[in-house]
């Protein structure tokens, strides 16, 4: 009577355990120093002695339970197990050898997988054991916490090894294994690269995907996708203390476990018909080949036509679009061959059927490229619509954000550089490389931003009109106040004080021949009062148009006939050495990085320093009356003559006031 169908062979299974035990056997004291270990560790370090609340506790245990170290150990892990475990395949003897014993593949695949998830998973039962066991010690509150993580942790086990799995049974030589398994983790990003590239290059004014594209590119890099989402959260009451700890980022979890489920039946099925002597193959299974080809002459065509690409335009060359086929059909050939070769373990590849192929995968290489051409097409002319904008920002000079009514202005100026874009893109082909950059950035409601760089160089006449229009909003010093102090500025309320920073001189010493301050460069601390004082003499200096001729490098002071007028030398001056910054409050504006970090990893800070505290950094003029005359009032400085104000002196022709 025929045997069931047996899925396990004891036999083989020990053979593995007791060949391979430096590889379960390391990486199970990796993970025990991990989390046991360090467990144990914190708990018993003298200045933890006193004062080490349940809270910390807690917060130090999830600090260790975290994921993202143990995602790149299981990916390790596994490709190691993998290559071991599936190490008989790649071997013609050891292959024969196997298959001669009396049992059948479903047994030897069956055996295989469960021999690796236990060098994976025990390990990791292991590990959550012994923290249970510390945390009892300790009386940790968090035994709920290390199981919930065991749980997703050998999840993650399974999943890696079904990627490795797949991986073995592509391919017959063990070396080529872990090049397939760091192929899967890169491919999306390979991809996205390419078509960015693409769409940036071909684009006029696009500078990116966007934000959706990139998520997208992580999700199916598995090693990113699980190091970057899966993260404790913690749970706060009204009080500001901890009620309990989320695990986010499971979902893809789940999603990976159904990939997982379909990676190990298809390995399964690909096992069944695989011939023994494809033992040291590139590539094993016949159908994929074309397609290995396919895949590896479009992205070396198009990465290496691009290159070259870039490299005659920065010779001055130049290269059109006809040149740029060219060039896209030589480098697909040439990666069609390059492919075979490593296919057939042989450079005899130019071959006459060999070619009707390599004809093909031309014509995929160009249906490729103009696909992601099309793809450029649309992002560069993709206007959003007015009412779909949440607010919409612009820079030459300085940043501008707009409103309501008041963003159709930045929609029509986008929509102007679009009408002249082909006209921009021949000078810059042409060898145009003095411009200045146009930034022009939307936020729609529930959306990803939309961003855009355009170039302009304000030499052309032809592109007078776009500057005139953007210098209206930056002759505002409405939007110069709100940029530079905060959309509230008016409410500031609380001020930490400030520094002023410049030559500090003797009056007397600037009527010597020849002078030159020389190492007197200093800073004078601001206190409370004072630091309030300037702030609203800045307000008053930059409403008289003064200020911001030192602080805009564009604006109406350069935008005459598309280019610089004469009178630009006495209407702007830059840099004078001479700067003021202020540290102060605006009740509800988070601006800093760490309140955006504090916000995004979801901490309580009770000090509200944090969440609002801004900071301004201007440059001053001897024309600044509001500001240089505040100082002097509060003793700052005894007279305007007291500092030195670099070239503006010689453009003001200083006099006292």
């Amino acid at each position: 009577m025929k045997s069931k169908i047996s899925f396990f062979n004891k036999t083989i299974f020990m053979k593995n355990v007791t060949l391979y035990w430096p590889i379960w056997g390391i990486y199970t004291l990796i993970s025990v120093v991990m989390q046991p270990g360090l467990v144990w560790l914190f708990n018993n370090m003298s200045y933890f002695a006193n004062g080490y609340s349940d809270e910390m506790q807690l917060r130090d245990l999830m600090d260790i339970l975290g994921f993202y170290g143990y995602v790149l150990l299981i990916a390790f892990g596994a490709l190691l197990t993998g290559m071991a475990l599936y190490s008989y395949m790649y071997n013609n003897k050891s292959a024969n050898m196997i298959h001669a014993l009396p049992v059948d593949r479903t047994q030897l695949y069956g055996t295989t997988l469960i021999s690796g998830w236990a060098f994976l998973i025990v390990p990791l039962l292991v590990t959550a054991l012994l923290s249970t066991l510390l945390c009892i010690i300790y009386t940790i509150p968090g035994i709920g916490y290390v199981w919930l993580w065991f749980i997703n942790a050998a999840a993650l086990a399974f999943i890696a090894f079904s990627i490795v799995s797949i991986c073995a049974l592509f391919t017959g030589h063990i070396v080529v294994l872990p090049m397939y398994v760091f192929a899967v983790n890169v491919i999306s990003w390979v991809v996205y690269f390419l078509i960015n590239a693409v769409v940036t290059t071909f684009g006029f004014g696009v500078t990116e995907l966007g934000d959706d594209a990139l998520t997208l590119a992580g999700v199916f890099c598995p090693i990113q996708c699980f190091g970057d989402n899966l993260r404790w959260q913690y749970e706060y009451t009204e009080t500001k203390e901890i009620k309990g700890v989320l695990l986010t980022g499971t979902e893809y979890i789940w999603i990976y476990l159904v990939l997982a489920v379909v990676f190990y039946v298809s390995a399964y099925m690909i096992y069944r018909k695989r011939k023994i002597e494809q033992a040291g193959d590139f590539l094993t299974i016949n159908w994929v080949k074309p397609i290995f080809r396919g895949v590896v002459a479009v992205l070396g065509a198009i990465y290496g036509a691009m290159t070259v690409r870039a490299i005659l335009l920065e010779t001055r060359i130049g290269c059109g679009m006809p040149l740029f086929v060219c060039f896209l059909l030589v480098m697909g050939v040439i990666f069609y061959f390059v492919a075979d070769m490593f296919i057939k373990k042989s450079f005899h590849v130019f071959k006459k059927r060999n070619w009707i192929g390599c004809a093909i995968s031309c014509l995929v290489v160009l249906a490729s490229f103009f696909g992601m051409y099309g793809l450029a097409e649309v992002y560069e002319n993709d206007v959003p619509e007015l009412e779909d904008l949440k607010y919409a920002e612009i820079r030459m000079g300085y940043d501008i954000t707009l409103y309501g009514e008041d963003m159709a202005t930045i929609l029509e100026i986008q929509k102007d550089i679009l009408e002249k874009a082909d006209y921009i893109e021949s000078r810059i082909a042409d060898g145009e490389r003095y411009y200045d950059m146009v930034t022009i950035r939307y936020q729609p409601e529930g959306k990803a931003w939309i961003y855009r760089r355009y170039p302009l160089s304000m030499q052309d006449a032809s592109l007078t009109e776009i500057y005139k229009k953007i210098a209206v909003l930056e002759e505002d010093e409405e939007n110069y106040l709100v940029n530079t102090l905060g959309k509230d500025y008016t409410n500031a309320s609380t001020f930490y004080g400030g520094s002023l920073n410049a030559f500090f001189i003797d009056p007397e010493d600037r009527e010597k021949e020849g002078f030159y301050p020389q190492n007197s460069q200093g800073n004078k601390t601001l206190d409370e009062a004072q630091s309030k004082e300037l702030y609203y003499a800045i307000i008053a200096d930059i409403k008289a148009g003064t200020l911001m001729k030192y602080n805009v490098n564009d604006g109406k002071y350069m935008y005459e006939d598309g280019g610089y007028p004469e009178s630009a030398a006495t209407e702007y001056y830059g840099a004078t050495g001479v700067s003021i910054s202020l540290e102060y409050q605006i009740p509800g504006e988070e601006s800093n990085d760490e309140a955006n970090w504090i916000k995004e990893e979801g901490y309580v800070v009770e000090d509200s320093y944090y969440k609002d505290v801004k900071y301004v950094y201007l440059d001053i003029g001897p024309d600044c009356e509001n500001v240089v005359n505040k100082l002097v009032e509060l003793g700052i400085i005894e007279s305007i003559g007291h500092i030195w104000w670099g070239d503006a002196e010689e453009l003001l022709k200083l006099q006292q006031y």
